[in-house]
């Protein structure tokens, strides 16, 4: 009986152990499956990361502005409410600044691009300015300002993506058919205003 018992209780113990072992197997499996799942998503991932990456690079290129570069033409509304537009006609030059008129940096500039518009005699290309900032804020900010060119509305945060605005101020000369010929981000020092006067006498 005692033999019988304890034969018993060996078979109990091996079952155990194989049900053990069973599971242990199972979880191993699923583990390597869920490990195998895990690598082959990241690897998709990655795979789609890139392609993003491609297309958005030659979709819109760098986030700086680069010679060459195309500006859209966009409506819009001048100082006074008024509405205006940048166009491309192919026969006129433009010479564009895009600045926020609470930028205090943008403040000291602007004595330099009166400056620069009034010592330009060409009637070759135009002289803007393309404010960021709301129509109420751009006259509050402007005001007692003695302006020597005329002052737009950047319409929307898509035209100012377009125009590859990633700092303000930024000065371009841009062709008839809307190509950056030349540009600079930041202040006009006395070089890049002798730079920037000789490139608009070049006009014809």
């Amino acid at each position: 009986m005692e033999k019988e018992t304890i034969a018993v209780e060996r078979g109990i113990h091996t079952n155990k152990r194989r049900l053990f072992d069973l599971e242990y197997i199972i979880l191993i499996v699923v583990v390597l499956i869920a490990i195998f799942f895990i690598i082959k998503l990241s690897r998709q991932n990655s795979l789609l990361n890139s392609l993003v990456r491609e297309s958005s690079e030659s979709l819109c290129g760098p986030q700086s502005l680069q010679v060459g570069d195309i500006i859209p033409a966009f409506k819009t509304v001048d100082l006074k409410g008024q509405p205006a537009e940048v166009i491309f006609n192919g026969s006129t030059k433009n010479l564009i600044f895009v600045f926020s008129a609470a930028c205090d940096a943008c403040a000291q500039e602007i004595l330099a691009w009166n400056n620069i518009a009034a010592k330009s005699t060409s009637k070759k290309y135009s002289v803007r300015g393309i404010s960021i900032d709301s129509l109420d804020d751009t006259n509050k900010n402007l005001s007692g300002k003695n302006l020597q060119f005329e002052v737009l509305m950047m319409p929307s945060v898509s035209i100012l993506r377009a125009c590859r605005v990633v700092s303000i101020p930024v000065v371009m000369i841009v062709s008839e058919q809307g190509a950056v010929e030349w540009f600079h981000y930041g202040a006009m020092t006395k070089e890049k205003v002798t730079e920037l006067l000789s490139r608009l006498k070049t006009v014809s």
